[in-house]
C-alpha cells in the first residue's frame, strides 16, 4: 500500500477529483494510525522528484519555451501543490 501512496502522491495533480478525494481520505487514516511513517516515505519521494525537476530546470532560462522546460516547470508546480496538501493531511 505504501508504494501506491507514493505513486499516487507524485501524480496527485493528474488525478481526477474523485480519486484525489479517495487518496486524501486514505492518507488521513494513515496519518492517524501506525502507518504514519508511510507518509514520510511519500514526502521523501516527492522531495526527491521535486529536486530532480528543479535541477533539470537549471539548464534552461526562466523564460524558455522549450517543451522540456515547460514540462519541468509544470512538474515542479504540480509536485509543490501536492506536497502542500500532503503535509497538511499529515499534520505538519
Amino acid at each position: 500500500m505504501g508504494l501506491w501512496l507514493k505513486i499516487l502522491w507524485v501524480r496527485y495533480q493528474e488525478l481526477i477529483p474523485q480519486v484525489r478525494g479517495q487518496l486524501e481520505a486514505v492518507t488521513k487514516e494513515f496519518a492517524q494510525g501506525s502507518r504514519k511513517t508511510d507518509l514520510d516515505g511519500c514526502l521523501s519521494v516527492m522531495n526527491s522528484e521535486l529536486r530532480k525537476a528543479e535541477d533539470g530546470l537549471t539548464q534552461y532560462d526562466s523564460w524558455s519555451a522549450d517543451p522540456v522546460a515547460i514540462t519541468l516547470r509544470v512538474k515542479v508546480d504540480n509536485l509543490q501543490q501536492a506536497r502542500v496538501v500532503l503535509v497538511a493531511l499529515k499534520g505538519g
